[in-house]
């Protein structure tokens, strides 16, 4: 494959992320233990955070960091009047 030179995986690296994902989802304790049922590594518990909101962090089986809270910073804009 061409792109081998250029793509690793995450444990390749020793576990060094350089960059990682936040999702918004509705109900973080569910998704949450819905994670951990199927095998994500949970390295940061659901926690109420000071700016609103709750957040957890995991791994993926491949090393990915990922974390997905409740509190949306680009909340959707109202919709445009038709007129």
């Amino acid at each position: 494959d061409h792109l081998g030179q250029w793509l690793g995986t995450v444990r390749e690296t020793e576990g060094r992320n350089t960059m990682s994902s936040y999702l918004v989802v509705d109900d973080v304790d569910a998704h949450h233990d819905r994670a951990r049922s199927t095998g994500a590594e949970i390295v940061y518990e659901p926690t109420d955070q000071d700016y609103g909101g709750r957040l957890y962090s995991c791994l993926d089986p491949e090393g990915n960091l990922w974390h997905f809270g409740s509190y949306d910073p680009w909340p959707a804009a109202p919709a445009a009047e038709h007129g």
